[in-house]
């Protein structure tokens, strides 16, 4: 393994990956209508909060990145890909194959909030 991959034993967490299931609302837009699993649909990660001085540096160039979270590569993952963890729901705002090897992905978040739906 390279010296990029995030320590087995650092992923504690278990999330699940889903995409929202869109319709279309009959004027021209959509509504989402739920989830759809990505397979597999669970994964064991590693998932933290980012520092302050992270996100300022981060959030200057990508808005309210609140995580980062990383996990074994999985090809379904897009900037549509939800994270489901501990009850919370967060959006992928990055997506990056560390290394370039398909072996880690390290996403960075933003938390959704249950009242407005958006970025917390």
């Amino acid at each position: 393994m390279t010296a990029l991959a995030t320590n087995i034993g650092e992923r504690t967490a278990r999330i699940r990956l889903v995409v929202p299931s869109v319709v279309s609302d009959g004027r021209g837009g959509e509504t989402e209508s739920g989830v759809v699993a990505l397979s597999p649909e669970y994964a064991w990660a590693s998932i933290e909060p980012l520092t302050s001085r992270e996100v300022l540096q981060i959030g200057q160039q990508k808005g309210a990145i609140s995580h980062r979270c990383r996990l074994p590569y999985h090809a379904g993952v897009t900037l549509r890909t939800r994270v489901l963890w501990q009850g919370r729901t967060f959006e992928v705002v990055s997506v990056i194959n560390r290394g370039e090897a398909r072996r880690e992905l390290e996403l960075l978040l933003t938390e959704r909030t249950a009242v407005t739906g958006g970025a917390a």
